[in-house]
Parts: C-alpha cells; structure tokens; sequence
C-alpha cells in the first residue's frame, strides 16, 4: 500500500509530463548537477544497510583472501578461476593492518573471523572499495549520457541505475561483477572515443580498459568481438557521407595491435610482470620420464592424431623440457583462464523453476532477467523498444535510416545484445549477478529512446513513462534492505522467489546476523540449523545442531528448525528435507532464511 505522502508525490512527479520534454529539458539541464549528486548519495544511503546488516556471503571470502595473499605474498592459490585485479582492489585497505593468512582449504575464512581486527571492520573495508566502483560507474552512465543524449536522458538513466535493486544488492559485495560491469562500459565508451577521434592514443586507453576488464573476469575477452563489429559499423557508416563525417580511422588490425599489445601489458602489470615455466622442472630423469609419459596418454584421450605425434621418441620429453625451462609471462593469469573453461565446460549446479541441472539451461538468464528487473524497467523497455521500432520502414529506407544513425545508438546496442546472447551459452547459471554489465546499457538507452529518439514523444506515454520510473524506486525502496532476495511483482515478489531462482539471486548466505537478532529477541536457544554459505553459525554466536532426518526426530528434540532456501533446493539431492517441503515456514529471516515448527502443516 502507498502512504499519502507517496501518493501526492506520484501526483507531483505525474504532472511534470504536462511540461513535455522540452520543459522537462529545461529542468534537467538547470539542476542536473545538483541532482545527479543526490541520486549518487542515494547509492550510498540505501547501501549502508546491506553493507553493515549482511553477513559473509558464499563467495565473499574467497575474492577478499585471494587478493590479500597476493599482495602479502605475491602468489595466489591454483584452483581459482577468477582473474585477480578486483580481488587486489579489494584487499588494498586491509594492507597496512598486517592480518595474519592462515594456510589451508580454511584459511579464507579464518582470515575474517580469526585476525585481531574485528570481522565487521575486515568486511566494511573490502565493501567500501565495491560502494565506491558502483559511484563510479554511476557516474559514468550520468556524464557519458549527458555529453551524448542531454541532461534529461541522462538523468532518466542515473535514476534506474542508483535505484536498481541488482546494484544495490551486489554493489556492496566483495565479488568481482560490479566492477566487471565497470570496466566493461567503460572499455566500450573509450572505443567509442577512439572511433569518433581516430587516433591511437585513445585506442592505447582502451586497451587498458580491456586489460582491467579481463584481469576482473573473463567475460571480458568479449570485449574484442565487439570492437572489431563496432569499427565495421563505424568504416560502413563513414562510406555513406560525403564529406566523412569522422576522422579517417587507423585500419583495423593497427588498431587492434595498439589496443592488443596495450591490453596485455595491463593484464601483465596487474599479475607482477611475473614470469614462471609452465611445468616445474625436475632433475630426476624419471619423474621427467613420468612426466613425458602422463603428456602422451592426456594426448590420446584428447586427440588421437595429436598422440601419434608426441609418442615420437624424445619428442614429448624435449617438449616437457620446454615447458619446464622457458618461462611465460603471467603464468598464473593463463592456468585461472583454464580453471574457468574447464568450469563452463563441466557446468556448476544450478537451480530454475524447481529444478536442478548440473549444466544449465539455455533460457535460464531469460527467466532471471524477467524476474530480478524491476517491474518499471520493463514496462520502460517496451516503450524504448516501441520507439525504436518507429524508425523501421522498407529494407532500402531502414538500411539508409540505420547508416545515417548516431553511432553512439550503436555502442548502446550492440554490446548487450552480443553479451546477453553469449550468456545464454553459458553452463554456469548461478545468478542474474553475471547480466550486470549489460544493465547500464540498458540504462542508457531507455533514456535516451525517451528523450532524445528524434521522435516526439505522447504525452500518454511520457506520462506512463514517468510513473513507470517512480514504480522503480517504489520497488526498490519496498526490498530495503534485502536487495540480494529482490523479485519483481509480477514474479509475485521476494516471497515467490524460490520458485524461480535460488542460490545468489535469493540466498548467498547473508541472513546469518539478522538469524542471530531473530534468535536473540525471541529468547530462543534451542535450534536446528543449516543454511548455504561459508562462515560457521559460531563465527555470529548462533549455538546450534544439524537439522534431524525426520519430523518426528524434530518433534522429540524440540528444536526450532531454520534452513536458508538455497540449501532447501540445491542440497537436497538425497531427500532428506522432503518432510520440510510438505509444510508451511512458520516465519522468514531477512530474504533467505525459513524457520519451521514441526506441528505446522500445509
């Protein structure tokens, strides 16, 4: 239900659509400043809860200690595949406080809760450098968008971004998204500039952008095909106006060779400009020959022709010999890079509409983007997309339409469609996290469609326009703070989620403090516990036991039972929860955490 103030306020915002967009242009360019530092302190009110409320997350630990052990000791543990300059940017604050780096399978962990400095204080600094990337890719959909489509666009686009539940969620994370959604617009507005400018200095910067990009996740590499697509749109562009109507662009391979070389420069600097040979070496002629032995059966079962090759006497052996004497450069870059393809090859479990897959499914990201964007954005979507559905005509007048279009249409466009479509290849399906960078684009272009489409705009559907921004921040504000659990209502909301989507679209393991408030104000002691996540219910003070196999053991115990919903869905392979799924949860705990009572049937 709306308070009256909200709904004076919808009133007030409704009748700024009578103004048009000429007026709502004048308004824009007077306040803009004043309002785009508003809306950016927005990000930093509405994340203080989360930041301070949320406990570890799943993945938390595992991106703040890898890049801690990397500035402490400058190496980085071998079964990681993610790429390492988020994770570094993350441990920066926590360097001068010298925290001790446990060893072992545990040590992410223990380095949170078992160092003199408090864990709160550990997790609020690696957060703040996370607070602090979401400011400034803000910041970037503001002042890009305004130099390219107008104050009023640019503010439309400022407003969906700070009050996205998604970056409000994972904004605040030691997690390697937000900042890849970062680098990655960054990167495609610096090519931009560089195919509007044509020199070589801005293709040097872009390849700095890629290089972070790709040193933060892998998903950058697609950054490549887009700007070779981009420069063909740009060259074809450019043919059809007489004079040019852009500087003569470098030819695409110089091009690519600046931005290449400069790119894995970046990439070089932020492992160290390291260098080590891909095999260890061994003196011992037998573990050589061991060696070369294991090289020729991997090369039979992976490629038979390749096998006959290196069963050449001497031949795998000098190869090994090779490999262990020739150093490389960013050796440990190369091995996450096949950590990761192996992952996507052998896929991660996911859940989808109540089931399990252990590879994924090709529409999974189509249901999590129609359930985890808020309801506005969607309806503002369709508009956009009706808009430009306008400048469709015959194939000989859209052909001229979309060669004589602002290029800059096309470096909103092309990314997310090309990113969102190599997604749905993707075999690791674990949250609507890895769409993130497709979002400011999306941003960007319903404000820009809105505003400054070339098209005059009705009034009913300025208005409906209007009304559709003020239900986006409506939406968010109702899923403070529980953005991580956040389901739009026409997916029926945070309390539907778990029939869609689970793992870190609804539960990542944050609820453990608000489980430990619930415990204490309720007096409550004896508890039966388990919940998807990586630190221990003790690290929170929660004393409890493992949940009994069958009711009627719950009955005798007496305990009160509370399990997170991700563990409900993905760890019940065995059926050992069946008994919980037949009843109704007596009460929720943040956007997680269900709590049972046994008595307490459907």
């Amino acid at each position: 239900m709306l308070s009256l103030n909200q709904v004076i306020r919808c009133i007030e915002v409704y009748s700024i659509a009578q103004l048009g967009t000429e007026g709502l242009s004048t308004l824009a360019n007077r306040h803009f400043y004043a309002v785009v530092g508003a809306l950016l302190s927005v990000i930093v009110i509405l994340g203080i809860g989360p930041m301070t409320q949320d406990s570890l997350t799943a993945d938390e630990a595992y991106h703040l200690s890898l890049g801690y052990q990397y500035l402490a000791k400058g190496s980085t543990e071998p079964w990681t595949d993610t790429p390492l300059f988020s994770q570094i940017v993350a441990a920066i604050p926590l360097v001068p406080f010298h925290l001790r780096f446990p060893a072992g399978l545990d040590g992410a962990r223990e380095l949170i809760y078992e160092n003199d400095l408090l864990p709160e204080t550990i997790l609020l600094l690696g957060r703040l450098t996370r607070i602090a990337t979401t400011i400034l890719l803000a910041g970037l959909v503001a002042f890009w968008t305004r130099r390219h489509f107008g104050s009023t666009a640019a503010l439309a686009a400022t407003f969906l971004f700070v009050f996205d539940p998604n970056f409000l969620a994972h904004g605040h994370y030691i997690t390697a998204d937000v900042p890849e959604a970062c680098a990655f617009f960054a990167a495609c507005l610096t090519w931009n500039c560089f195919l509007s400018q044509g020199t070589l200095r801005q293709a040097g910067l872009c390849g700095i952008l890629l290089g972070i990009a790709v040193a933060t996740k892998f998903s950058g590499i697609l950054l490549v095909p887009i700007f070779v697509v981009l420069y063909w749109i740009r060259v074809w562009q450019q043919r059809g106006c007489t004079p040019p109507c852009a500087p003569c662009l470098p030819i695409l391979p110089w091009s690519l060779l600046c931005t290449g070389l400069t790119a894995t420069l970046t990439v070089f600097a932020v492992y160290g400009f390291a260098s080590e040979p891909p095999k260890p070496w061994d003196r011992n002629a037998r573990i050589a020959e061991s060696q070369t032995s294991t090289i020729r059966r991997q090369a039979d079962i992976a490629m038979p022709a390749r096998g006959a090759v290196l069963s050449h006497p001497g031949l795998a052996y000098t190869l090994y010999e090779g490999a262990a004497r020739v150093s490389i450069p960013a050796r440990v870059f190369l091995r996450q890079f096949r950590t990761f393809v192996r992952h996507n090859s052998r896929g991660h479990l996911a859940y989808l509409l109540g089931k399990t897959s252990q590879t994924g499914w090709w529409y999974y990201f189509l249901v999590a983007f129609a359930v985890k964007t808020p309801t506005g954005d969607l309806v503002l979507i369709l508009i956009a997309a009706g808009i430009f559905g306008r400048f469709m005509g015959g194939r000989r007048q859209l052909l001229q339409q979309l060669r004589g279009a602002r290029f800059e249409w096309y470096v909103i466009i092309l990314p997310p469609v090309l990113y969102f479509f190599t997604c749905l290849t993707s075999h690791i399906n674990i949250g609507v996290r890895h769409l993130l960078p497709l979002y400011p684009f999306v941003f960007v272009g319903i404000g820009s469609a809105l505003f400054v489409s070339g098209k005059r705009i009705p009034r009913t559907t300025l208005r409906i326009a209007i009304l559709s921004l003020i239900l986006v921040a409506l939406e968010s504000i109702a899923a403070y703070p529980n953005y991580l659990a956040f389901f739009n209502r026409l997916s029926g909301g945070m309390s539907y989620g778990a029939r869609y989507l689970s793992d870190s679209n609804l539960d990542w393991g944050q609820d453990l403090r608000r489980l430990r408030v619930y415990l204490d104000s309720r007096h409550i002691s004896n508890v039966c516990f388990d919940y998807f996540g990586k630190a221990r219910p003790e690290d929170y003070h929660i004393s409890s036991r493992a949940i009994p196999a069958t009711e009627e053991d719950t009955k005798r115990t007496g305990c009160v039972v509370v399990i997170s919903q991700s563990t409900l869905h993905l760890s019940n392979s065995d059926g050992k929860y069946d008994w919980l799924s037949r009843q109704l949860p007596l009460d929720r705990i943040g956007g997680s955490l269900l709590v049972y009572v046994p008595e307490r049937r459907q």
